[in-house]
């Protein structure tokens, strides 16, 4: 079974910090964010944790031993 790429995974996790981040800030400090701006920061969120996520190493998908 063929399992999605770690890049795939964390940018699933980074809408969801996103989300997170979002009610905290309406639960403890009162800020209600509305919908574009919270949105916006979930792309951030989702980029810089995609983009600090380190490359996974290549595969030798033809099973000769050479990575080309």
């Amino acid at each position: 079974m063929s399992q999605p790429d770690k890049r795939v995974t964390i940018g699933a996790l980074g809408g969801a910090v996103g989300f997170v981040l979002v009610w905290i800030v309406n639960q403890f400090f009162g800020i209600t964010i509305p919908a574009e701006p919270a949105m916006a920061l979930q792309t951030i969120i989702i980029f810089l944790m995609q983009w600090f996520m380190p490359l996974p190493p290549p595969k030798d998908l033809d099973g000769d031993g050479d990575l080309d």
